[in-house]
């Protein structure tokens, strides 16, 4: 993770709101507002129908909907599904209906009206349930790069990058599943400024135009960011508050726990992420924290073996910073050559070194 994607990450802890404490990012979708309004609003259960976990095949479907939306093989090893509840919002469903007849009336393309899913975290079931009562409306997102957030809503593409910190052991949550039109899509260049992009007329959804430009090295956050969908619906030039192409489908249940290894991918199928057809492990990860600020999650990958010469503590703790030219002046020369860290051999060559 570059210096640039911990200042953007930053900034987006600060914008969230601190809806899961202060050790924990929120989601996109969940202000502070919306806490409030969960303790306070009556949440109606007659469009909610809690599924047999051991019977029902819409169990089965949901959990396949998510492994089939994963951006990274190694996800199958570490989300435990427990619970799923179908949304029963006839008003919402009846609306998706209207807005898919009215695009193809007006000559829009099968690709173009395509079904397909988008996925939102939330902390509690409650949240949950409120956002699939009330509808995912404008001004529920803390990000901002592809879209005026007060004009439109982001949902992400994939069921494993939901939030922009690496996920960890024990983590719990709510993900719901989302039906979805993108209709026409717009590819717009990243707006890291005040000055927000709006909506494009004769579009319905912006994506990044650098969304396949990412690889295992990508930092979480950046990935994440990536790969949001940015949804919108203009009626002339007023913005709809809660836009019709989106509808809510099930909520599901989940814990985290951290796998042992990355999967090595089957023989036709391979990872997102993967570059070549070594399989990856990580022997360290971590928390990296600057003068006692926490500034991101960090995984050491490697693919040949778990074994590191020094055992490293769970946070690193860093209080000074070092020029890389200084440090070379300090360190023997061979602790800069890239072969002792490709090579099996090189493994322990740093060994003695304090």
């Amino acid at each position: 993770m570059s210096i640039y994607d911990i200042s953007r990450e930053q900034d987006y802890v600060k914008n969230s709101g601190g809806i899961l404490g202060e050790n924990e990012l929120r989601s996109p979708s969940q202000l502070h507002s919306l806490v409030e309004e969960t303790e306070t609003r009556f949440i109606s259960e007659k469009i909610f129908e809690t599924v047999s976990l051991s019977s029902d095949s819409l169990f089965q479907r949901a959990v396949s909907i998510l492994h089939t939306s994963y951006l990274d093989s190694a996800s199958e090893h570490g989300f435990q599904y427990s619970q799923v509840t179908l949304v029963k919002n006839d008003i919402f469903l009846n609306e998706y209906k209207t807005f898919y007849q009215e695009k193809k009336a007006s000559n829009y393309t099968h690709e173009e009206l395509q079904e397909t899913y988008g996925f939102l975290l939330f902390e509690t079931e409650n949240q949950a349930k409120l956002v699939c009562q009330r509808g995912l409306c404008v001004g529920s997102s803390a990000i901002t790069t592809l879209g005026d957030p007060g004009k439109g809503v982001y949902i992400s593409k994939y069921s494993d990058y939901l939030h922009a910190r690496p996920w960890y052991h024990g983590k719990s949550g709510y993900v719901v599943i989302f039906n979805l039109i993108k209709g026409r899509v717009k590819f717009v260049s990243e707006n890291y400024t005040t000055n927000y992009t709006s909506p494009s007329s004769g579009y319905d959804c912006h994506v990044a135009v650098n969304t396949n430009k990412f690889s295992h090295k990508t930092s979480h956050f950046r990935t994440f960011e990536l790969n949001q969908y940015y949804l919108y619906e203009l009626s002339g030039s007023t913005v709809i508050e809660r836009p019709r192409q989106i509808c809510p489908y099930v909520i599901v249940a989940f814990q985290y726990r951290e796998p042992k290894k990355m999967a090595a991918p089957a023989h036709n199928h391979k990872s997102k992420l993967e570059l070549k057809e070594d399989v990856l492990i990580y022997p360290w990860k971590g928390k990296l924290i600057i003068q006692g600020c926490l500034m991101c999650d960090i995984t050491l990958w490697s693919s040949y073996g778990i074994l590191v010469p020094k055992q490293l503590p769970h946070e690193l703790d860093f209080k000074y910073v070092m020029k890389v030219s200084s440090l070379k002046n300090r360190l023997p020369e061979a602790a800069f050559r890239k072969q002792n860290y490709v090579e099996h051999k090189g493994l322990f060559r740093c060994h003695g070194v304090e």
